[in-house]
């Protein structure tokens, strides 16, 4: 390991992968993850100078040691102290008369690499903490939020319009009540420190447009969607910096549309500066867009995947079958009144000749029988041409 044969006078801690850099107050906070499990918060007070940055986010720095000045100007801090003196050539003097003055403090970092790079800080202190994220969980899961999830992105382009695909589909997205609540009786779920399981929300409401309000005061979880735009975008890197600085980072769900989280200096990252390269996100070269979807309402449900998964396609297939049995109930009722309507139309057809032929034999009756007197027969034989000159009229002619 890098380091062991370092002096240990002085030394603060050891192997932390730097997870976050921010500003805080008039100095720095670095987060990082100590020995691969916990995290800590390392605080440098009225910073003078310092080669650590956000472009740091990824490094191991094997050992964090506290210098003395004659330390400093040993062989071995060259690379450290030469860095140093040339990003201030116009405050050499200032930075020397603080440190003999002892009003700032020198912290070496040692970072992994195919040389030991060492990484100098100036600061009045340093101290170490570890975040109290117990706290900030326990705010976020017993308060109610206008939405369940705000979608960061960077507008324009494939990053707005996966925003917008998300935020249509969440807000139609119908919680499968029993389904979810099946699956927490029989499994154990993460509980709030009231004791209680997060309640089973109705509706995933969502919004992306922030409209100048905090995204910590706007929703419970914060969906970040991921790209090298979006790598790139101070927009989106506020909003992740909220939730980081609030203690919510388990609230974050990176959402990945394009890049590769390990890549934190090539032109494939997406991770935002703000967000952790550990936290798991939800890629679409996973699978289908559908699968990316569900598997991020199983993250905002904090269920399975798979049984929230197979659930879906089950009441799918139950769709299906309720979609074909309408149909074929529809053709068959539209098979009925077909023939329904042809035997109509056959029935009143030979009702129609039947009271014609009928007619028109009553009609010859009436025409020769001797004994009506002649003006009914007269009149009789009138109403026949009648009704023949009719007939004649109205009788489908033959197309030529």
């Amino acid at each position: 390991m890098l380091g062991e044969d370092l002096p240990n006078a002085g030394i603060i801690c050891r192997d932390v992968v730097i997870l976050n850099v921010m500003p805080h107050e008039n100095g720095l906070r670095l987060r990082g993850l100590h020995s691969g499990r916990y995290r800590l918060d390392v605080y440098y007070d009225d910073v003078l100078y310092s080669q650590i940055d956000e472009t740091k986010v990824g490094l191991r720095v094997a050992l964090v040691e506290e210098l003395s000045i004659n330390e400093f100007f040993e062989l071995r801090h060259n690379k450290g102290r030469n860095r140093m003196l040339s990003d201030n050539l116009d405050r050499h003097e200032f930075i020397l008369d603080k440190l003999s003055r002892q009003e700032c403090r020198i912290f070496a970092h040692y970072c992994d690499g195919p040389e030991m790079d060492e990484r100098i800080v100036l600061a009045s202190s340093l101290r170490v903490e570890e975040p109290d994220l117990k706290v900030a969980r326990l705010k976020a899961e017993t308060r109610e939020y206008p939405h369940y999830a705000f979608i960061s992105h960077e507008p324009g382009g494939a990053d707005e319009k996966w925003a917008h695909w998300l935020e249509r589909r969440l807000d139609n997205y119908r919680v499968q009540m029993e389904a979810v609540s099946e699956q927490r009786r029989e499994e154990p779920v993460r509980k709030n420190k009231t004791g209680q399981a997060d309640p089973i929300p109705e509706r995933l409401s969502s919004l992306r447009e922030n409209q100048g309000q905090s995204v910590t005061e706007l929703a419970r979880y914060l969906i970040v969607i991921c790209s090298p735009r979006a790598a790139l975008s101070s927009r989106v890197n506020e909003d992740a910096r909220s939730f980081v600085e609030a203690g919510r980072e388990d609230f974050i769900i990176p959402f990945i549309i394009e890049g590769e989280p390990d890549d934190m200096e090539g032109p494939k990252r997406c991770y935002p500066p703000s967000l952790f390269p550990d936290l798991m996100g939800i890629s679409l070269a996973d699978g289908t867009d559908e699968e990316a979807f569900f598997r991020l309402i199983a993250r905002l449900l904090r269920v399975k995947f798979s049984r929230l998964y197979q659930g879906h396609l089950r009441e799918q297939r139950r769709f299906m079958v309720r979609v074909l049995a309408a149909a074929s109930g529809a053709l068959v009722l539209l098979l009925v009144l077909a023939v329904w309507a042809v035997m109509a139309e056959i029935t009143a057809v030979r009702r129609s000749w039947e009271a014609e032929s009928l007619a028109h034999f009553l009609a010859e009756d009436f025409r020769y029988n001797e004994r009506l007197p002649a003006e009914a027969r007269q009149l009789i034989e009138e109403k026949i041409r009648n009704y023949e000159g009719v007939a004649a009229k109205t009788k489908p002619q033959p197309e030529n």
